[in-house]
């Protein structure tokens, strides 16, 4: 009996699970292939966006961290604000921002220069891209957004750094498989644990 409990009590998680991966593959799937440019952001039309403000992802500084001849240089991924010509807002990691190595100053220490490798980051962006400066993003057309007290923000991104329309439909299928995988032994488990209750 107890075993039996114990099967059921696998099987259920691998159930929920499968049915998860298979409803976001489905949709994925979907909104892609038959979607139409509403749906599937690789088909998204290119505008022109105007840079408003730059921001330094938050993540665990120094992992990482490479060391040249003494000189630590730490790569940091920085976002942008930007403005669509409708007055919609977007924030995105455009391509010049994506992988930005920051080298350390030759007069600051390492402690320092941990410390304060974002608004070194910050100062290079603003350099590469700076306010007011252009960019070409995929927007959505449909305009759909959400409200705060900044304004009204849409889903944009730059179309050299969102990947691959192929990559994307690859996950989605791989999503779709995991999940019928993980159904098909959720549901063996079920049986196994059936049929185990029912003989004597």
């Amino acid at each position: 009996m107890a075993a039996t409990l114990f099967t059921l009590l696998f099987a259920l998680p691998l159930l929920l699970l499968g049915g998860l991966f298979c409803w976001l593959g489905a949709m994925g799937l979907w909104g892609y292939l038959f979607g139409g440019r509403r749906d599937d952001p690789y088909r998204w039309p290119e505008v022109p966006a105007t840079v408003i403000d730059h921001h330094a992802e938050p993540r665990y500084r120094g992992n990482r961290l490479k060391v040249t001849r003494g000189v630590h240089t730490e790569r940091v991924r920085l976002t942008v604000t930007v403005r669509l010509s409708d007055g919609n807002q977007a924030q995105l990691t455009p391509e010049a921002l994506a992988d930005l190595p920051v080298a350390q100053p030759p007069q600051m220490d390492f402690g320092r220069f941990m410390r304060e490798v974002d608004a070194l980051a910050l100062a290079q962006a603003r350099e590469r891209l700076p306010v007011g400066s252009t960019v070409m993003v995929r927007a959505d057309p449909a305009r759909r957004s959400r409200q705060d007290q900044q304004g009204r923000w849409v889903s944009a991104s730059d179309p050299r750094v969102s990947g691959s329309r192929p990559l994307a439909l690859f996950t989605m299928l791989a999503l779709l498989g995991m999940g019928a995988g993980l159904l098909l032994l959720g549901s063996a488990l079920l049986g196994t644990a059936f049929s185990a209750v029912g003989r004597p």
